[in-house]
């Protein structure tokens, strides 16, 4: 904002790497305000608004902008000008530290630290798209809310101690680092936390502090800390503001002995555990009743003892919500991290704090990017595994030669990828069978080498030379597949990218979750590794079976839901259950290639789904989703900014019929795709752009788009009304259409050079 900026002045105030709010006081005999933006290069009109506000988005970050905002009479003349400057602030991590305050602002949440709240979290905010609030309950003074209750049973609070120092240690866009410690009940707790960019917190917490003998062997009196341990209690809590429970709101959570995850929870359910603390439970909300789910949070912990713990995950009985666990410390003998020499406990708890995904690298913050947006991607299974009759016998997925039903005869032909581009594909994933050795769930491990190297070559340039990225299949639990070197090989970095299989810290094997250990900070680091891999506009799909978080998502572009029972049941139930199981209140949603029903296809058009389709053997079956894909062919949608009011709340679009379902796709303020599907009986709708909010100033044209079944595209010209109104007349039942916008004439004249800004 502008310091001290006087009340008849235009204000603009940086709300985040990609957008500024103006406003500025009303004029007597004014009826418009037309707002210009310059940003060193050039100067256009971006809105013309009755309003006293502009919210300017789809900025670059740390950059510099210059407001001329002009009040217009009826007659056209300007009757007042207003002018300001305001830099948007850098994409990534930034930390500020105020008196005894430490912030750390990332591209969709913030996370502010106290010294005079014993070195704990304060304050957990979050952004949806249309604005930033607290996540944590004000009844909760601080995150952890670590209490240890001493042998006399007396609570001393963590977040009571006062003067508390933060030592910081790593200070980049991409990660955060600082450490502090603290003393209560006699024990002297050590926290070191560490931000990652994709919204991923850890805090490593080791008590009481031990020092080393001289050897480094042995701790310094660890048999007099163990004792000390052995006399206390503690407990550890996340509550949440109850601002998040009334509109749409549903959880989940891990245990550490079930395979399957419990989801789908109401805000009035709870769950317990009277041994363990569970290792992970996981909210999806949104603030609006007429929205859907616009951000997620994850709270976990990696140890916890056999016996001698207990976990409180849901409502708490008093109006209110909250995760918590609790310990008694001569338990902590029994877990995976107290060395026994050393004297001393450790563990990691952290938190994940998603938004929704808005486009690819370079039109999105980092941590809203989607590199798959409008993808149109055949899954080429290729022949590999063992049906269900022959596992009775060999149980692995490798067969031997006298259990192999269908022969390997090489991977699409160019006549093949010919035909799938016709059909509108841009991404083709190979799964396992590209490989010599496909492996079975590292039982046996895959060898990641290709059957035919100079036909993976033939194939690769085959598809690039037809703009079709390429993903090749891998596994999450076979991580010495990052030193195989096949992508480097094959592929092509910052374009192509990886399907991972089984990727979740639940299913790991020996780093997997088991009654002590929960592997969640290396897991983390393995897909932070996937991302170093494809690179920053390259993608990944993540896809988890039953086992979905976004611990091991935050990384990735889209996740693949749809094989677990319950979202094979429910993901197109109701759009709310699709948007959760898909977890597109932090990931973009690719469903597994089995729902291609027309019901199916409404729901991936309304909702901005990217679904995949089973390239079969004989790679000459036509997907029901091609009009679909036809019609978000018609336009560059993979450059597209992507607004749906079912994932962020902000409100760019309105719809007159609540069985729509619409989605837009801006490519820029001269050309956007809006799909609507009707999910409900044969109807009719208005949907209205809010063209000021959108960044549209002109006249527009509008082409209907219809696919048929013979993979025709037809279109025809319809009226938006200068408001920016389309009717959308005579829907059937999971009938989709797309309305192409474009500029047809711009007001005034077109942009000029100007002088950088000062």
């Amino acid at each position: 904002m502008i310091p001290n900026s006087p009340p008849d002045s235009l204000q603009a105030v940086p709300v985040a790497g990609d957008r500024i709010d103006l406003a500025w006081p009303a004029v007597e005999a004014a009826c418009l305000y037309r707002v210009h933006r310059n940003d060193g290069v050039s100067s256009r009109l971006v809105a013309e608004t009755a309003s006293l506000r502009h919210v300017d988005r789809e900025l670059k970050p740390a950059s510099g902008y210059r407001y001329t905002v002009k009040a217009v009479d009826s007659s056209g003349r300007c009757i007042k000008t207003w002018e300001a400057a305001c830099y948007t602030p850098d994409a990534g991590l930034s930390l500020t530290s105020e008196g005894s305050l430490l912030t750390v602002h990332g591209d969709a949440f913030e996370v502010q630290w106290d010294g005079d709240a014993g070195g704990e979290i304060v304050s957990i905010r979050q952004y949806d798209g249309d604005s930033w609030f607290r996540v944590n309950s004000d009844s909760s003074p601080t995150v952890p809310a670590f209490i240890l209750t001493d042998a006399a049973g007396k609570d001393c609070p963590v977040h009571r101690q006062r003067g508390v120092k933060f030592a910081v240690e790593k200070q980049t866009q991409d990660e955060v680092c600082f450490s502090c410690s603290t003393t209560v009940a006699g024990v002297c707790i050590e926290t070191r936390y560490t931000v990652f960019s994709e919204g991923v917190l850890f805090c490593e917490l080791s008590m009481p502090k031990s020092e080393l003998s001289a050897g480094r062997t042995q701790g310094v009196d660890s048999e007099a800390n163990r004792a000390l341990l052995d006399t206390i209690s503690g407990r550890m809590s996340l509550r949440l503001d109850r601002g998040l429970l009334g509109h749409k709101f549903a959880w989940g959570h891990y245990s550490r002995q079930s395979t399957v995850a419990s989801v789908w929870h109401d805000v009035s359910e709870h769950v317990t555990d009277d041994a363990q603390m569970m290792p992970l439970a996981m909210v999806d909300y949104g603030r609006k009743a007429d929205g859907g789910f616009t951000n997620h949070i994850e709270f976990f912990i990696e140890d916890t003892p056999r016996a001698g713990a207990s976990t409180w995950f849901g409502a708490d009985g008093e109006g209110g919500f909250k995760f918590e666990w609790s310990f008694a410390g001569k338990a902590l003998r029994d877990t995976y991290f107290l060395p026994w020499d050393m004297g001393f406990f450790r563990t990691r708890w952290g938190l994940c704090l998603g938004a929704s995904r808005k486009g690819r690298a370079g039109r999105a913050l980092p941590g809203r990017r989607n590199n798959l947006t409008g993808a149109r991607v055949f899954h080429a299974p290729l022949p590999y595994g063992v049906d269900q009759e022959a596992r009775k016998h060999w149980p692995f997925n490798v067969p031997p030669m006298n259990l192999v039903r269908t022969a390997y005869s090489g991977l699409p032909s160019d006549e093949n990828i010919e035909e799938a581009r016709k059909q509108g594909v841009n991404v083709i994933i190979l799964h396992a069978g590209w490989m010599r050795c496909a492996g079975s769930n590292a039982d046996p491990p895959a060898d990641y080498a290709p059957r035919d190297p100079a036909d993976m070559e033939r194939f690769v340039a085959s598809c690039h030379s037809r703009n079709i990225r390429i993903g090749l299949y891998m596994r999450g639990v076979e991580k010495y597949a990052l030193y195989q070197p096949y992508f480097e090989k094959y592929l092509k970095r910052d374009y192509d990218g990886l399907y991972v299989d089984w990727n979740s810290p639940y299913v790991l094997g020996h780093q997997g979750c088991m009654d002590l250990h929960f592997s969640a900070y290396s897991h983390f680091l393995f897909i932070r590794a996937l991302r170093q891999r494809v690179g920053e506009h390259g993608f990944l799909i993540a896809h988890s079976g039953a086992l979905p978080t976004m611990l091991a998502f935050a990384t990735f572009d889209a996740y693949l839901p749809g094989e677990f029972h319950i979202q094979k049941n429910r993901l197109l139930n109701t759009p709310d259950e699709a948007l959760y199981h898909g977890f597109a209140s932090c990931m973009g949603t690719n469903p597994i290639p089995r729902f291609d029903l027309p019901q199916a296809i409404a729901f991936y058009a309304g909702l901005g789904f990217c679904p995949h389709f089973w390239w079969r053997a004989d790679y000459t079956e036509k997907t029901p989703l091609r009009g679909l894909w036809r019609i978000l062919s018609s336009v560059p949608v993979e450059q597209a900014v992507v607004y749906n009011p079912r994932t962020e709340n902000l409100r760019v679009i309105h719809c007159s019929n609540r069985h729509f379902l619409v989605t837009l796709y801006k490519v820029s303020s001269e050309l956007l795709l809006l799909i609507a599907a009707n999910i409900g009986p044969p109807d009719s709708a208005v949907i209205a752009l809010d063209m000021p909010a959108l960044g549209l100033c002109g006249s527009y044209g509008v082409d209907e788009l219809t696919a048929d079944a013979a993979d025709g595209l037809h279109s025809r010209q319809v009226e938006m009304s200068p408001a920016g109104a389309i009717q959308a007349n005579a829907f059937g039942q999971y009938e989709y259409r797309g309305y192409r916008i474009h500029l047809d004439s711009a007001p005034g004249a077109n942009p000029v050079r100007s002088e950088s800004l000062a």
